[in-house]
């Protein structure tokens, strides 16, 4: 009898362990993945990864094995068919009802559960979420298990923590801190407000800050942080209501931009990826960060760009814009990159890919645009390509149409050896007169004057990149404008930053007219942006930062919109903060910004936009 019941008791533990080992696969971990990635990939939350991978929820390694559950060992339906009972903090609730603000994306990272499992079980919100609407929650992450994953994160993180410091120590640095969940309309600065903590703080003690503010997620605040309510009316009886007022509208009082903003649509989130050398979590990690740099100097531009970027996002999310942002590393995409998303429109965004790289190739069975900064992509079958930066050539034609529509005489200055734009100028300028210089950077002031026209005025077209022929050409000019209607033109807006010796008093006398990618005269909305910069990163943006928060803010507004992402581009011309937005379409698939402003130097008015 005994060797009975013991047979049986064998019999009954390996069926245990054989269902158990089907109740879950294996998923070997790739260069690059996060939990999140791995949970979404799989249709489960991350909950139910920590659960049957303990020590998941604190680092994962890559070439480690992951054990991802069967999708019947995650179902928690009771078989009565009734939802099951969720628990927060202890207390029971069933149903969810919808906040305005809220997203599929926004309750999917709150609640610890897919985008998917929340459709299969709430098959009314597959195609819309909307306020009021009342869902049921597959699992509820649980204040406890963020808490601890949150402390882990202070502990690792926080760089004043020495040898010398004791755990008793570390605890009580803890205990300062409480959990908050982010609410609509809040950005990285208002929280900061809020909080009484500077920006750079904050995303010390909360990295997942530096890459987006999303409505829902629950971050450290200390505990003694003012509430929102009584921050907000503080605010009302101060001088900081205009910044806040300023950074929910941004650009709001540019009339190009009215018909952006006049179409926002706030219920539907969408896509949207910056392609770089880093994923989310390095650039969260100021130790990662600085390891990148001392990887590659060269890398500093894509982190401004990011940074850039951020001050945009902030400023979609003080507009209720409702999007998902993640980083894509550039080795894990290799020759093929696919976009398994559950938004229907989505954009990635493709900054200062070099020569010798080659952007993969993109499968989804959603819609894909990509946004080309300084890249030169090529545009494939199905993908959209929008170079957001106009090119040298645009501001040169720009430039020379605009002469062309003038009743003048055009006179090219250029280098002995060539002119380095003379086929262009004479495509567009056919009856233009070229004048070149000496080995000495001298010409006779005989043939200029034969050059020049008493009854007409007289446009001088400097083709040369050297300081001395400017130099030279401007005193000659000067010396015959009593005589002559002179005014100088230069063709591309690099040669202006290239004359840096140059006294723009030069450029004044002669009226000069140049093409520039950026409208100084802008200067509200440029100083808005250089000073929540300043705030957030302590330094002044560079023209990677300005790059990044221009191409980023427009991307978030036209994605945003009621009708497609390629139909704002055709119809919609938009100017934000630094840059111009006025694309057109050069062949199916692929689309250029020519958006360049015209501007003129005048003795009086200092810098004025002529066109």
């Amino acid at each position: 009898m005994g060797r009975l019941f013991t047979l049986i008791l064998i019999l009954a533990l390996n069926c245990n362990v054989i269902f158990a080992q089907e109740n879950y696969k294996e998923h070997v971990i790739k260069n690059g993945e996060t939990v999140y990635m791995i949970s979404r990939q799989y249709g489960i939350s991350p909950n139910s990864l920590f659960e049957l991978n303990p020590g998941s929820e604190q680092v994962i390694y890559v070439g480690s094995i992951l054990r991802i559950p069967n999708s019947s060992s995650t179902n928690n339906t009771p078989r009565n068919n009734k939802p099951a009972v969720k628990t927060v903090n202890g207390d029971a609730i069933k149903n969810y009802v919808v906040q305005e603000g809220d997203t599929k994306f926004s309750l999917s990272r709150r609640f610890g559960v897919s985008i998917n499992k929340l459709e299969q079980q709430n098959p009314h919100i597959r195609n819309m979420l909307q306020t009021g609407h009342i869902i049921n929650l597959d699992k509820f992450k649980t204040k406890e298990t963020t808490t601890a994953n949150i402390n882990e994160t202070v502990i690792k993180e926080t760089d004043t923590i020495t040898d010398n410091t004791t755990i008793k120590e570390v605890k009580t640095k803890i205990n300062e801190y409480k959990d908050y969940v982010i609410e609509p309309k809040q950005t990285l600065y208002s929280i900061s407000m809020m909080t009484g903590m500077s920006t750079e703080e904050l995303i010390t003690l909360n990295p997942q800050l530096r890459t987006a503010v999303v409505t829902g997620d629950i971050i450290k605040i200390p505990t003694n942080a003012t509430q929102a309510k009584d921050v907000k009316n503080t605010l009302n009886n101060s001088d900081s209501t205009k910044n806040i007022k300023a950074e929910k509208v941004p650009n709001i009082k540019n009339n190009n931009n009215k018909a952006l903003y006049a179409n926002l649509v706030k219920s539907t989130a969408n896509g949207i990826y910056f392609y770089t050398p880093f994923s989310s979590e390095e650039f969260s990690s100021p130790k990662d960060r600085q390891k990148i740099l001392e990887t590659n100097t060269d890398y500093k531009k894509y982190i401004d760009f990011v940074q850039g970027a951020q001050i945009a996002i902030d400023s979609a999310k003080a507009l209720k814009l409702e999007f998902d942002v993640t980083l894509i590393k550039k080795n894990i995409a290799e020759s093929k990159l696919t976009v398994d998303s559950p938004y229907s429109k989505n954009v990635i965004l493709v900054p200062f890919l070099d020569g010798d790289s080659k952007f993969p190739e993109i499968k989804s069975d959603k819609t894909v645009s990509i946004i080309d900064i300084k890249s030169n992509l090529n545009s494939s079958e199905n993908i959209n390509i929008y170079k957001s930066i106009p090119s040298d050539t645009i501001q040169k034609t720009k430039t020379l149409n605009y002469l062309a529509q003038q009743d003048a005489n055009t006179v090219v200055v250029s280098d002995l050896d060539k002119a380095k734009n003379k086929t262009l100028i004479k495509k567009i300028l056919p009856n233009s007169k070229f004048l070149k210089v000496n080995s000495s950077g001298f010409f006779d002031s005989e043939k200029l004057k034969n050059t020049l026209d008493k009854t007409k005025l007289n446009y001088i077209v400097l083709d040369s990149e050297k300081t001395i022929i400017l130099l030279n050409t401007t005193t000659a000019l000067m010396k015959e404008l009593s005589e002559y209607d002179i005014q100088l033109v230069m063709i591309e807006s690099e040669l202006i930053s290239k004359q840096g010796e140059v006294s723009e008093m030069r450029f004044k006398i002669l009226k000069l007219i140049f093409p520039s990618t950026t409208n100084s005269l802008n200067k509200s909305d440029i100083i808005d942006f250089e000073n929540k910069y300043k705030t957030i990163f302590d330094t002044a943006p560079t023209e990677n930062s300005i790059l990044g928060f221009n191409v980023t803010l427009d991307v978030l507004l036209r994605i945003s919109q009621d009708s497609s992402f390629e139909e704002t581009i055709s119809n919609t011309i938009s100017t934000q903060s630094h840059l111009k937005f006025e694309y057109k379409k050069i062949r199916d698939g692929y689309y250029l910004n020519t958006g360049i402003y015209l501007m003129q130097y005048n003795s009086e008015e200092g810098l004025l936009e002529i066109d």
